[in-house]
């Protein structure tokens, strides 16, 4: 339980904690970022912030497929060895065997 006494500061630029604080304390405001400004929180302000940040959390999570996509192409990718010429260097062995491949990729890594 808090007393009155007790101050909790909270150091982030994330609007969305501002709902366990009653006031802001922004610093580095002004021309030489010298000044300072303590505000209530739950001004038209902070709303908006509040929900600018749930906006921009909205569209980041609707590009998570999209960058699960890109990062498989990129591992891809990056497990690729090309040579001088063009071609592409088959993977050894064991890394055929740890992918689940068996045999045949056995024998073509072989030849």
């Amino acid at each position: 339980m808090l007393t009155p006494d007790l101050a909790l500061i909270t150091i982030s630029t994330r609007a969305s904690l501002k709902r366990y604080h009653d006031f802001t304390l922004t610093l580095g405001q002004g021309e030489h970022g010298d000044e300072w400004e303590f505000q209530r929180i739950g001004t038209e302000s902070d709303k908006s912030s509040v929900e600018k940040e749930l906006h921009e959390l909205r569209e980041r999570l609707a590009k998570v497929e999209e960058w699960k996509k890109r990062k498989e192409e990129i591992d891809e990718e990056l497990g690729r060895v090309w040579l001088e010429g063009g071609e592409e260097l088959a993977p050894p062995s064991y890394a055929e065997a740890q992918a689940g491949d068996t045999g045949e990729a056995q024998e073509k890594a072989l030849e």
